[in-house]
């Protein structure tokens, strides 16, 4: 049988699982929106080129969305992702999902690549 002690511990521990749990489910809501800018500038934490890796290691990539909800989201994303949007794509985020994805017009499925 448990002690008092470590029932109240076992009982705070599992709030706060259940807390960040929530939270984190909570944080990642679905959007939708268009490309207003695409940018990149230097990751501080690569600085050189010293082993011939890609010049785009080197770089965060970002969007800026102007999205449904009247919300302007900067978005980092990937090379690869980064570089098949232009500004004017839209972009669909949904709940569970790492990246945004582009949507092509008035199908609702994302676009092929470039």
């Amino acid at each position: 049988m448990m002690c008092k002690r470590n029932r109240i511990l076992v009982s705070l521990l599992i709030i706060v699982a259940v807390a960040a749990a929530f939270l984190a489910i909570r944080h990642k809501t679905p959007w939708e929106g268009v490309i207003t800018s695409a940018f990149d500038k230097p990751n501080p934490e690569r600085v050189a080129n010293a082993y011939g890796e890609p010049p785009w290691t080197f770089r965060l990539h970002y969007w800026e969305v102007q999205c449904d909800d009247g919300v302007t989201r900067l978005v980092e994303v990937p090379y690869t992702l980064w570089q098949r949007g232009t500004e004017g794509d839209r972009l669909r985020q949904d709940r569970f999902g790492r990246w945004p994805e582009l949507v092509t017009e008035g199908q609702g499925k994302p676009a092929p690549p470039r």
